[in-house]
């Protein structure tokens, strides 16, 4: 219940702040991923440590091809990071959640937004800037309430 409150509260923030500016600022990452470290090990012991430590390592080594592209920020991806911090191994459903969110927004912000246009890879595309960590809020929060209800 703990790292619910925590992780929600957290991807709140890096939502309000990624609406506002675009950017997830790296104090926020940095806290959550000290406190999702330091949570886990002192529930967990050694082994809740190694498990953190590869909840964080895992979205970078999963997002890493997506940033490259151009299609994440790196505050996206270390967002997942201090996430996994504190869900440990299961960030790969997180991550799986907060895509499928994602995608229909990212959707009907292509079709309200026709004017941008950027470049991804060396191909001309028409893409909308989305704020990413509208559906990782979203996400993480489903993933999370619904694991404490399935608990019940």
């Amino acid at each position: 219940m703990t790292e619910c409150i925590f992780v929600c509260t957290f991807t709140l923030i890096a939502m309000l702040y990624d609406i506002l500016s675009y950017k997830i600022p790296n104090w926020l990452v940095g806290v959550s991923l000290i406190t999702g470290i330091a949570y886990s090990f002192v529930n967990g012991g050694k082994e809740g440590l190694l498990f953190s430590v590869c909840g964080v390592f895992i979205p970078i080594l999963l997002l890493f091809g997506l940033y490259l592209l151009g299609a994440l920020g790196a505050g996206d991806v270390k967002l997942f990071a201090a996430i996994g911090a504190f869900v440990q191994l299961k960030i790969i459903p997180v991550i799986c959640i907060c895509f499928l969110v994602a995608a229909p927004i990212g959707i009907l912000a292509m079709f309200l937004n026709k004017k941008e246009k950027m470049r991804l890879y060396k191909f001309k595309v028409r893409l909308t800037k989305m704020h990413f960590a509208v559906p990782v809020f979203i996400g993480t929060a489903v993933y999370m309430i619904g694991g404490i209800l399935y608990e019940l």
